[in-house]
This record gives structure tokens, sequence and C-alpha cells, in this order.
């Protein structure tokens, strides 16, 4: 969906296990460790754990504690980011 608004097609890349990915995010961390690096890894282990596997955010406990009123809908977040990627 995200690469569709960007122009982008996904259709031909392949993919990767979970396992193979935290393996390849775990090297690439050490890499950064062992070379001194100041930038980060372009692969971690915590992308990994969000891209890789689905997850579900509840508001409940902000709504009801603090009074949290979401403002911007998905579609609404959609059309932004859309508009920030072809700017």
């Amino acid at each position: 969906m995200l690469a569709s608004v960007q122009g982008l097609s996904i259709e031909k890349l392949g993919t990767v296990s979970y396992r193979l990915a935290f393996m390849l995010a775990w090297l690439m961390e050490i890499g950064a460790v062992v070379t001194f690096s100041r930038k980060d890894p372009p692969l971690s282990r915590t992308l990994v754990r969000m891209i890789g596997r689905e997850f579900t955010l509840d508001d409940t406990a902000a709504r009801r504690s603090l009074g949290y009123i979401g403002r911007t809908s998905r579609s609404q977040g959609l059309a932004t980011f859309h508009q920030i990627a072809v700017s």
C-alpha cells in the first residue's frame, strides 16, 4: 500500500524468512559496534521485529486515563503521507 503511494511496485521482490532477517540484523548491529560506526546499522533487530510480525496497538488506556482523542484517521494519514512523498 505505501509503495504504491510512491509509485513503486513490490510485485517482483522476494521474501526473506523472519529468522534470516533477524540474524542479518544482529550481524549488522555487531558490525556497527566493531567498526565504531556512529550511524545506525541499515537493519536492526528492532526494525525486523516491527515489520516482520503483525501487531496491534491499543490506545484504550490513554483514552480512558488521559482523555486522548485521535486527530488523524488512517485515510487522512495515508493522504498526508502521499502528499509528502510526492513533494
